[in-house]
C-alpha cells in the first residue's frame, strides 16, 4: 500500500469511505460489497483521499518489522440524521478494497447532524522473513 501511496507504483492515493448500512466487515470484502454499504453522498458526507505527505505519515520499527501510521485529519460534518457503522479504505483506481473495520456499538448522530472524528490504526508495512506479507 505505500507503494501507492508514495507514488513509487503510481499516482494512486487511498480512499476512506464511511459505512452507512449494518455490515460486519470481514478480510473477504469485496470493494463492491463495501461500496453498497456506504454512506450516501449527502448530508455533508464525501470520502476522503489519504495525503502522501511525508508530513501526515509516522514510521516506527516494530517486533514485526515496520509500521507505518496516518497522522492527518479525518473528520466529516453532517447536516442531517445518521448513522456510522464502520470505514474502510478503497484504491478505486485499481478497484480494491484494502482494509476496514465495523465499530460496535456504531455512531448515531441526530437530525441536526454533527462532526464524526477518525483515526487510522498503525498498518504494517513489512514483515522481515516472509516471503509476501
Amino acid at each position: 500500500m505505500l507503494g501507492w501511496i508514495f507514488s513509487v507504483y503510481g499516482p494512486v492515493r487511498p480512499y476512506v469511505h464511511l459505512i452507512g448500512s449494518a455490515y460486519t466487515v470481514l478480510h473477504t470484502s469485496t470493494l463492491s460489497l463495501l461500496a453498497a454499504h456506504e454512506l450516501p453522498l449527502s448530508s455533508g458526507y464525501a470520502p476522503i483521499q489519504l495525503g502522501a505527505s511525508l508530513g501526515q505519515w509516522s514510521f516506527a520499527p516494530i517486533t514485526a518489522g515496520g509500521q507505518a501510521t496516518y497522522t492527518g485529519a479525518l473528520s466529516w460534518t453532517f447536516s442531517a440524521a445518521l448513522s456510522v457503522f464502520g470505514y474502510y479504505l478503497s484504491d478505486d483506481a485499481d478497484g480494491l478494497s484494502l482494509w476496514g473495520e465495523s465499530f460496535n456499538p456504531y455512531y448515531v448522530f441526530p437530525a441536526g447532524g454533527g462532526t464524526f472524528a477518525l483515526t487510522l490504526p498503525p498498518y504494517l508495512i513489512s514483515c522481515p522473513g516472509v516471503a509476501a506479507c
